[in-house]
């Protein structure tokens, strides 16, 4: 104790309490070589009682027999309605402060004191008497019409809530270390979910005030290292933590990383030069059109680039003249390659001044060529106008292999993702089926990684040799079997992940097929798509 707290143990006051099962011979031992006292189950401490057992009504009384002796030593018929308002507020009110700061006092215990001070503010010598106003309005603030009586339970309530907030902001001292070993060993209080079972009384009675400061809180960012990002409520208008819109965001755990030093800020002002060549001034006509990464990526998606800059003076008139020209195959194709093409010229700009990545134009190309194809044809599978039923012509696998057939649905407007697996044998047999739930799933690609890694695993479980896997994604399987570069780099680790798990199958007969579907949608819905995808993806500008 000495070591711990900087204080000596003073073994005057300090007492040892046995259970009733306790042998009496062990009991005699333990104190002498303690060298305290032995005390009963009825011992206070200013007060409170050191032990609360079954009973709460009678370890309590003490605080309703010293609420009747003082109405008793002042009778209400001596004092004005004044006086009597004053004892009320200042002394009936205070009695009961200290074991309210620890203890969620009982609800009868609280009907009580609230009886024997309605009692005295009205002159009443028992319970029978008229009260002209309700005790409850009394305990208004004089603002709304009352005299400023505190309520008992909102009292008990509130202290109990500061003894909570004491212990959520005073990490360092030893008492909540202690208290953290024993109730909140995994993170910090504000965080977990306690349920009062097994537990004192006391700690019984601060899982109420918990409750009322998760459910109120707000934090106030400073430096930011003491604030989580997915767990606690930090975002204007948000009642919540944020939830993350990408597995890969759960890396960044306090908002102090998502602050920008000073250092890492960019100031037009004082910055004038490319911050991806640094030969001219940074303007936006410079970074799309004379930047020379920039040109080398336009030459590789086949773009003229300058033809478009000796046609256009501006970025803005480039944008005008692509959605002049009548939408047809060929100018969509156009359209789409120009877009996003732009959006990743844009994107490794601030990959490059922010984040310090060294551009490889190849590495640009190759996800704009995965975007553009991902919009031209993976998009129409998720499309909402899409009025006709997707009609699939499904294959059995040869005799002794087994097929896995995978499909994500998914929903845009609330980032949720569903996994449906069925599996097949030659003689199309139904040997299973499993299906699993995602939330914050940024886009379907990663949805179809995910399934194509569960049917993996399902596999594995099985213990299969020879499967085959057939997805309706020919990007995702193309990025799979072929190449990765393709991919964005927030699902390469997936990919790398399904390709080891192929390492467990037999490479003769494992095969991951793309599932051949007809697909038909009126040329007025193509059109309203059309456009709405290009109003999303030109939402930079």
């Amino acid at each position: 104790m000495y070591f711990q707290s900087g204080q000596v143990m003073n073994f005057e006051k300090s007492v040892v309490h046995f259970s009733k099962h306790t042998k009496p011979d062990v009991a005699i031992t333990l104190t002498q070589i303690l060298g305290v006292k032995i005390t009963n189950s009825k011992e206070r401490y200013l007060g409170s009682p050191l032990i609360i057992g079954h009973s709460k009504q009678e370890a309590f009384k003490s605080m309703e027999d010293n609420f009747n002796k003082r109405f008793s030593v002042w009778p209400s018929t001596s004092l004005s309605q004044s006086g009597r308002s004053t004892v009320i507020k200042h002394v009936l009110n205070s009695l009961p402060l200290y074991q309210m700061g620890f203890f969620k006092l009982p609800d009868h215990l609280m009907r009580k004191l609230t009886t024997i001070q309605r009692k005295f503010f009205w002159g009443h010598s028992s319970n029978r008497g008229f009260n002209p106003v309700c005790y409850s309005q009394l305990c208004k603030s004089k603002d709304h019409g009352g005299l400023a009586f505190r309520d008992m339970e909102k009292l008990n309530l509130a202290l109990l809530t500061k003894l909570v907030w004491r212990v959520c902001t005073e990490e360092e001292q030893l008492w909540v270390q202690i208290l953290g070993r024993k109730y909140f060993k995994y993170g910090k209080l504000l965080h977990q979910n306690i349920e009062a079972n097994n537990c004192s009384y006391m700690w019984n009675g601060t899982t109420k005030g918990l409750q009322i400061i998760q459910k109120k809180y707000f934090m106030e960012i400073n430096n930011g290292r003491r604030t989580k990002i997915w767990k606690d409520k930090w975002v204007s208008g948000l009642n919540h933590p944020p939830p993350p819109m990408n597995d890969m965001h759960r890396f960044y755990e306090s908002v102090d990383k998502l602050i920008i030093s000073d250092a890492a800020i960019h100031y037009p002002d004082l910055e004038t030069e490319c911050g991806v060549c640094g030969r001219e001034e940074e303007t936006i006509e410079h970074l799309l059109f004379d930047c020379r990464h920039a040109r080398v990526v336009w030459r590789g998606i086949n773009i003229d680039i300058d033809t478009v800059r000796g046609n256009c003076g501006s970025v803005s008139e480039w944008v005008l003249s692509l959605f002049r020209v009548g939408i047809t195959a060929t100018n969509e194709r156009l359209l789409f390659t120009c877009m996003i093409g732009a959006w990743i010229i844009w994107k490794d700009r601030y990959e490059a001044i922010f984040q310090g990545v060294s551009l490889n134009p190849i590495s640009s190309i190759n996800r704009i060529q995965y975007h553009l194809n991902w919009h031209l044809h993976g998009n129409i599978n998720s499309s909402p106008y899409n009025i006709k039923n997707n009609i699939s012509h499904w294959c059995p696998p040869a005799q002794g292999i087994e097929k896995f057939n995978v499909d994500t649905p998914f929903d845009r407007n609330t980032n949720q993702n569903g996994t449906g697996i069925a599996l097949r044998d030659h003689a199309v047999n139904c040997d299973g089926i499993r299906g699993s739930f995602k939330h914050g799933v940024l886009n379907p690609e990663k949805g179809e990684f995910l399934a194509v890694r569960e049917a993996l695993l399902w596999a594995k479980k099985l213990k299969l040799d020879d499967i085959h896997i057939e997805a309706d994604g020919q990007v995702v399987i193309k990025a799979i079997t072929e190449d990765i570069w393709g991919v964005q780099w927030e699902k390469r680790s997936l990919v790398r992940e399904i390709k080891h798990l192929s390492l467990f199958f037999n490479p003769a007969n494992l095969l991951l097929l793309v599932e051949m579907t007809i697909k038909s949608l009126t040329q007025k819905l193509e059109v309203l798509e059309f456009q709405r995808l290009i109003r999303k993806i030109f939402m930079i500008f």
